[in-house]
């Protein structure tokens, strides 16, 4: 059954939820009104929805999973939220979704305050998925917990990777008392350099090199890689 031209997505799936006998047609009506009515803030029916789609065999369990998981956890029903959640994490094959629901049982933890175990998936988190879109958000959590926690370590070594691997990030570590060396500072001006950051490159290079200027102790070889940036 086409969806009518003139309905909207709304009046459309609703039309073809009414009329429709088969369970996967069934399942995808039920699954698009799910996500229309979470997007309008309606978590009640798209709740129902979501259940429905999974009643009648949607093939996109993993994300009625992630959204019902996602209501949950904005109704504050933590432990029926990580219910969902860990379903996607064990999808099989493996999930598009499992990243975003492995940072959210974190999330969980920390809400709970089960600080160990939010401090433990977070690390793992960070290491595991690298290059993943969501590592940023990942740093970001591990260093909040880690710092409310005052796990200087641990939120030294979130710091220092947002500082370096993601640079237009406005964190200072040495504001959390972090050491940031010059291999540090090598590392995050080649990030700035592969984002074509350039006015940033050079006002922190000026900075840097009139901070190492100052120093009476630094070394002349220091200055090599900061000098060569700037064309000095």
């Amino acid at each position: 059954m086409q969806l009518a031209l003139s309905a909207t997505p709304m009046e459309a799936f609703k039309k073809k939820l009414e009329k429709e006998t088969k369970p996967l047609e069934l399942a995808k009506a039920a699954f698009g009104l799910g996500v229309l009515y979470y997007n309008e803030n309606e978590k009640i029916k798209s709740k129902e929805h979501f259940e429905l789609a999974i009643k009648h065999g949607t093939r996109l369990l993993d994300y009625a999973n992630f959204y019902l998981g996602l209501i949950h956890v904005e109704n504050k029903n933590y432990n029926e939220a990580k219910k969902y959640f860990e379903l996607v994490v064990k999808e099989q094959p493996q999930s598009v979704r499992k990243v975003e629901a492995e940072l959210q049982l974190a999330l969980i933890a920390k809400q709970q305050e089960q600080w160990a175990e939010a401090l433990r998936l977070l690390k793992y988190l960070a290491r595991k998925y690298r290059g993943d879109i969501k590592h940023k958000d990942i740093l970001v959590s591990y260093f909040e917990v880690a710092s409310s926690k005052n796990q200087k370590q641990e939120a030294c070594q979130a710091a220092l990777l947002l500082y370096t691997k993601y640079p237009t990030h406005p964190i200072d570590p040495t504001a959390s008392g972090c050491s940031v060396s010059l291999r540090d500072q090598e590392r995050r001006f080649t990030q700035l350099l592969l984002s074509a950051e350039f006015d940033q490159i050079r006002v922190e290079i000026q900075k840097l090199t009139a901070k190492i200027r100052q120093d009476s102790k630094a070394h002349p070889q220091e200055m090599g890689f900061y000098e060569t940036q700037l064309g000095e």
